[in-house]
This record gives C-alpha cells, structure tokens and sequence, in this order.
C-alpha cells in the first residue's frame, strides 16, 4: 500500500507535467529537466538510467532464479558441478542477450513481445485466484488450510525476519513500472494524452491485484508457509506450471521494458549536451531514432551487476535510485505550481501541488528508512552531477520552473529592498558604466579594459553594475534602422558579457545625443533599492580632435552660407542683365559649375566631418562629456573618470607587473568615495598585495606635522589601512616646461581662459607635477575630481583633466 501511495502521487504530479505543453523523448528526465533546470535533469537524467539499467539486473536474477528452481527439480544445470550463483548468473546473461537483440530491433518487437508476455501473466494470475478456491489444494498438512488464516496471519512477525523496510526495499521495483511509458514517451502518438491514462490505469490495476493477491494468499495460507515457500503461488495455482510461465512474463516484462527505457533516458541525457562525454550515446539509429549505442552500455551496467548476483543489495541501491528520481517529479510539479508561471497550464486537473510536495517529502523519508547509508552515497552522487552541470552552465533555455522561481525571488527581494531606509553603514558603489560602442564584441582595448574594471570593482565592494550604452537616433517616422541598430547592440552586450563571465544589467538607449541618453540612464537605469548611485566613465581621448573637428564643420557651414548668398546675389544679377547673360547663368545653374558649385562641395566635407570615429572624433559633442559630469553631480551620483588602464595586466582589472601600491589623493570632501574605491578594489584576490597610501597637498602655509595628525585620525575613522603622506609644497608655482606643456594643450583645443582661470589652471598644473614626482611608480592612482563650474568653458575643465592624468600610470 505504502509502494503503491508513493507511485499513485508520483503518477499525478507525472500527469500534470505531461499534459503542460509539447513532450519529447527522455521520460523522468525530460520532465524534471524542463521543470527545475538542466542541473536537476542531468544529474536524475543518469541516475534515472542507472537504476533503469540495474533494474534490468534484478527482473533477470529473478527470472533466473525461477528457471533454476525448475530445471534443478529435473535434474538440469547449465554448468553441472558449478556454485548456484554462477547458474543464475549465467541463465540471467543468457536472457539478457535475447532481450538485448529484441530492443535492438526497434521499439514495435519490443511491444509485441510484451503484449505476448502480458497474456501469460494475466493466465497466470486468474490461474491462481482460481486455485486458491479450489478445495483439492487446501491441505492443512502442507501448509494449506484454506480460508481463515487471515487473523492468524495478521499479527506481527517473529523477531529475526526481515523488517517492513527490509521487504520493502525489496518489493519497491515491482512498482516502479509506472515510468515505463514516460520512459519511451518519444516513441508515443500522444504523450499528453497516453501517459496520463496508461500511468493511472497500471497503477489502478496493479494496486488491486497486489492486494488481492497478498488478501488471498494470507486467508489460505499458514505463517510459516508465507516465511519459507518462495514458490508458494504454485502451490495455490489451479495449474502449477502457469505460475512459472507467469513468473518468467513478469520478470522478462519488467526487464525487457526497463531495457527499453534505460538507453532512451541516456540518449535524451546525452542529446542535450549536458555531459559532453555521453554525446556519443546521443546519437539515433534508424527511422525510429533507436539508441543502439546506448543499449550496448545499458547491456554491460546489467550484466555487471547480473554476475553480482546478489539480488537484495541491488534491489536497495535501484530502489533508492527510482525514489530520488520520483521525489523530483513530485518536486517538479510542486515547484512548477507555486511559480505562478503563466505558462504553467496544465490540462490534467487532478492534482495538488501540496499533495506533490508531501509525495517528495515521502519519497526522501522512505530512502532514509530503508538505508540511511545508501541514501547518503544516492544524494551524494545526484549532487556530484548537480554541480558539474552548474558548474558547465550549459547553454540552454528551456522555460524551467526554477526560472519562473528565479523572477518570483527577484521580485519579492526588490521590493522589501525598497521599503529599506538607507543607512551609511550600508552604502555601496553601484555602477552605471557608460559604454558607448557599435559592437560589444568590437570593443578597443581600452574599452575593454574599462568594463573589466568596472566589473572588478562591482564584485568587490558586492554592488550592482549596469552598462549603458547610447544609439544615436529618433524613433521618429518608425526608424527601423535605428531600432535594428539597438536591438543587435543589446543581444550583443548580452553574449559578450556572458562570454566575459560579467554579471550586470543591460540598458540601451535610443537618444538624438550621447548626453541626453546619459541623462536618461541616470534617471531610470535599475529597480527600486537596485539603482545605480555612482557614474563610472572612460576619459574622452578624442576631445582635442573632436573640438577642432566641430569647429572646423562650423566654418565650413559659414562658408556654405556665404557661398550661398554670392549665388543667389550671381543669379539675381543675372535676372537683371541682357539675355544672353542670363542664359549662361541658367546653363551653368544646370550644369553645376560656377558660382553653385561650392555649396554642395562644402555639404559633403560637413556631412563627413561629422561621422563618428572619423579623423579622432567621439560620439561626444564638445561640451557633452562634462555636462554629462555636472547631470550626475546635480543627481546626487557619484562620478568616476577612468584612464590609461591598458597599462594594467591584459585583462585590465589587475596591477601591473613590480607595482603594489595604490596612491590616493583625497583633495576635497566628497562623502569617502575617493577613499572607499581603492579600499574595495584593494579587498578583491588579484590587487590583494597592494598597499593603500593616502597623500594630502595642502595650499598655503599649512601646519604640515597637524595635517598628518588629521589624516591619520580620518584614515582610523574609516576603518581603513593606509599609510599617509603630506606634500608641502603645493603652493608653489609649477615649473616652466610644465606650464608650456599645458599651454600647448590650450592652443591645440583653441581655448583661450581668463586671467582668473589661468590661476586656477596653474593649481591644476602644479598638482599634475606633484602627481608625476610621487605616484610614477603606483599602481594605480585615485584622485578627487574637481566639481565643473558652472560658468566654466567644459573644455577647459576637460583640460584640467587631461592635465592631471596626463603620462601618468592607470588613473
């Protein structure tokens, strides 16, 4: 009862599974594998075979040792003189190869050798139902003193016999039959119609004749015939000889039909490439796809555990294998059900998942019962291949239910992590990452070096990363270039990123100008509590050539104006003069020569100059890559300008090779931020071994003796361990060639500051050359950025940069 309670749920959840959508090939697995994720199908997918294939052991030891009670009464063995074990041994083999040659012949032999073998079980067991009536077999002397035995043999059995769990070990594969047609269900017309009634059908069927068998044999029967006669059904038969025929049906049956199931379970495993190494047993023979490769396997794992030949030990190590695979099936169901997966709409109507939920529970506490031990090596072995599969992290997409759990999750977390107040203590940098390339896969190294960063510092400090990117375009008039451009920008950010084994969010914006899409992002990328707080950009290398080129495009436009207006002058005069001045005006009009010519030759130098990436040019507009800084100051973001990290290791998130020390300059209060970076980078495994020195640059007659004393209290206050370092002298005046190197810069951006600007610049000078005397030989260098004045020309203040972090290690 307890057998057919576990398969009955089984067979419930089995039926919702089947009947939720299209079912292929590979039974149990199929199943699971699509309902809780290719980790769970892999790993029950080959224990699934196993047990299917050892089973096919157990059916034929059994076979066998009925055959040998009938020979041996005869006087016959296969090996005269030989150990029993090894005539049952060899009988098992024996049968093995026929069946073997009959799965080979494709799944039609299979059928009708089963439906052949089913008539004489079914003959066999009337036969008994029929002898057990019979007055001429009730012989007390024997045994069998006919009706009423049953209260005697109710009572509890004698010490020293083998227990509940013991026997039910033993019993358990005469009821796991159930997954014969959902082992074969790519063979079936209709899996969602077929498994659900034929499953239900056996099982019905079999828990009636299983109890009416255990009820008659127990009314007729004396106790310690039950204990001691293991052919006490041919005693009871109306024909005895039926019952041995019958026997051999049922145990060729079930073997014949587990032969069937095994190889097709491994090649469904072995198709989906979840263990490269079984894809040679995915491969299908014939027009019904027959896994020859597989049978062969699956008849080597049987005849090794036939020359076992120890029937009770195989039958606990199967029994545990089939209860595992059946506790995932109740699980599946159970998970597929609380997911409220939209897609989750099963036509079979008759279940629960809290019933599925009991059935797995059931199914693990009857493991533990008959073998704690077995058990353990059982979940051992599924959690071995749990893991390799995840580790693999195969390339699939099936729809899982633990993919709709993933969502569910997600979105519970989001929106308790929105009702969090913000607190300091818990403050961590989550990065928006503006990347703007065509190609993710295209990317230059010193882009590439700049996400791997960004990654770098996102799994340190344990916050979110977003990568934003933005196409330049209008969804006006239905663009469809401009959509076609996002959507291939996305799908390729996507597989880039999975290639690069980067965890972070995508966002895609289509937008007239880089810093409107910028300004986008900062306002909407992320979800609740999961918003990005701090802006990380790569420094704009291109902005010299990208101000002369739109300068240059602004002449060039004056000039076609100008161009324009001598035209239309030339063809009004020409209006006004004698005809045949006017006819060589009209000719050369419609010619192109002449006065209209250079208008359209100035259109097309125009139109080229402003093609991205051509002769230096950004995607940046002058000015939008500092606006784009003042939006996220104005944000309340954080902002972090990145430059040179090509410098770094190939990957671009490690330190150079002889340098272990990262310099901070902590110029102006910014909340820690400067700070709390190199500290986070400093706790990842490959920047590990560097050191953290903070240097202070006092202006003015600054007590420097004080200032160290400060510095030091504030790094203590921080929790943070860094060695300080006070600059004395950044009050003086920058040296010459210094400040011709930067008026060198100035002359090629064409930016001429005010006399006021100029001092500030001369700040930003000196800074720059103590920067070059201390930190040439750092790792890596952090410096407090400058907030962009309002009234300040943004290229000068790209200047400022450009000078700070200029023939400096990675900044």
């Amino acid at each position: 009862v307890l057998s057919s309670i576990v398969t009955l749920v089984t067979t419930l959840s089995l039926s919702a599974i089947s009947t939720n959508g299209i079912v292929r090939g590979g039974g149990a697995y199929y199943f699971i594998s699509r309902s809780l994720g290719p980790e769970f199908g892999g790993a029950i997918g080959v224990v699934f075979s196993i047990a299917n294939a050892v089973a096919v052991a157990l059916y034929l030891i059994g076979f066998s040792e009925a055959l040998e009670v009938l020979l041996s009464a005869g006087g016959y063995a296969i090996l005269p003189g030989a150990k029993a074990i090894t005539n049952l041994s060899m009988y098992a083999s024996i049968a093995l190869v026929v069946l073997v040659a009959i799965a080979m012949c494709g799944m039609k032999y299979v059928v009708k050798t089963d439906m052949l073998l089913l008539v004489a079980l079914v003959a066999s067991i009337i036969s008994i139902f029929i002898g057990s009536y019979l007055p001429s077999n009730y012989k007390p002397d024997a045994g069998f003193p006919g009706f009423g035995e049953l209260g005697n043999n109710a009572a509890p059995v004698a010490k020293g016999v083998a227990g509940f769990f013991e026997v039910l070990a033993v019993f358990f594969p005469a009821v796991t039959g159930i997954m014969a047609g959902a082992n074969i269900s790519g063979d079936l017309k209709d899996p969602g119609v077929n498994i659900p009634k034929g499953t239900l059908a056996a099982v019905g069927t079999s828990l009636v004749v299983y109890c009416l068998l255990a009820f008659t044999i127990g009314a007729v029967a004396a106790r310690d015939q039950l204990l001691t006669n293991n052919l006490i059904l041919r005693e009871l038969s109306a024909w005895g000889p039926l019952v041995i025929i019958g026997v051999f049906a049922a145990t060729l049956s079930s073997a014949l039909a587990s032969l069937a199931g095994a190889p097709r379970v491994l090649q469904a495993v072995a198709a989906d490439n979840l263990f490269p190494r079984l894809a040679y047993f995915g491969v299908g023979f014939g027009p019904g796809n027959e896994p020859r490769r597989a049978y062969v396997l699956t008849f080597f794992v049987a005849l090794g555990c036939i020359w076992v030949g120890e029937l009770n030990v195989i039958a606990t190590l199967i029994t545990n294998f089939f209860l595992v695979s059946y506790a995932l099936v109740n699980y599946s169901c159970f998970a597929a059900s609380i997911s409220n997966a939209p897609g989750w709409r099963p036509s079979f109507k008759y279940y629960s998942p809290w019933i599925s939920l009991a059935g797995a529970l059931l199914c693990l506490g009857i493991m533990f019962l008959i073998d704690w031990l077995t058990t353990v090596i059982t979940l051992l072995i599924c959690a071995a291949l749990y893991g390799y599969v995840h580790y693999k992290q195969p390339e699939v997409n099936w729809g899982s239910a633990a993919q709709a759990q993933v969502y569910v999750n997600a979105l519970r977390a989001a929106h308790k992590l929105s009702r969090v107040r913000f607190h300091v203590k818990n403050y961590r940098p989550q990065f928006l990452v503006l990347v703007n390339t065509p190609q993710f896969h295209d990317l230059t190294k010193d882009t590439g070096a700049i996400v791997r960063f960004a990654r770098r510092l996102g799994k340190s400090g344990g916050g979110m990363i977003a990568f934003g990117s933005v196409v330049r375009g209008s969804f006006d008039h239905h663009d469809e270039d401009t959509v076609a451009r996002r959507a291939a920008l996305v799908r390729d950010a996507r597989d880039w990123l999975n290639d690069q084994s980067i965890d972070a969010f995508i966002h895609v914006l289509v937008a007239d100008s880089v810093r409107s899409g910028g300004q986008s992002l900062m306002q909407v990328a992320g979800l609740g509590g999961l918003a990005p707080n701090t802006l990380l950009l790569g420094f704009d290398e291109s902005w010299i050539q990208t101000i002369v080129a739109y300068r240059e495009d602004e002449r060039l436009q004056e000039e076609e104006k100008a161009a324009a207006a001598a035209a239309a002058a030339a063809a009004a005069v020409a209006g006004d003069g004698d005809d045949d001045v006017s006819s060589a005006a009209r000719s050369s009009k419609r010619s192109g020569k002449g006065a209209t010519a250079a208008p359209v030759a100035v259109k097309q130098v125009r139109r080229a100059r402003r093609q991205p990436g051509r002769d230096g040019m950004s995607d940046w507009k002058p000015g939008e890559y500092v606006g784009l800084l003042s939006d996220a100051f104005d944000l309340r973001l954080g902002a972090v300008v990145v430059r040179g990290l090509t410098q770094l290791n190939d990957r671009g998130d490690a330190p150079p090779s002889g340098r272990d020390r990262i310099d901070v300059y902590w110029l102006v209060d910014d909340g820690g931020l400067t700070i709390l970076l190199p500290h986070l980078l400093g706790q990842s495994a490959s920047w590990k071994t560097t050191s953290l020195r903070l240097i202070a640059a006092p202006q003015g007659s600054a007590d420097l003796d004080a200032e160290q004393v400060r510095m030091a209290r504030l790094v203590a206050k921080f929790r943070i361990k860094a060695d300080v370092l006070v600059v004395p002298d950044r009050s003086k005046p920058p040296k010459q060639s210094s400040v011709e190197q930067y008026n060198d810069i100035l002359r090629e951006a064409q930016i001429r500051p005010s006399k006021a600007e100029k001092r500030r610049c001369l700040r930003f000078v000196r800074l720059a050359e103590i920067m070059q005397r201390e930190s040439r030989d750092a790792a890596l260098i952090v410096v407090s950025m400058p907030v962009p004045p309002a009234n300040t020309d943004p290229n000068l203040y790209m200047s400022w940069l450009d000078i700070l972090t200029r023939d400096l290690p990675p900044c």
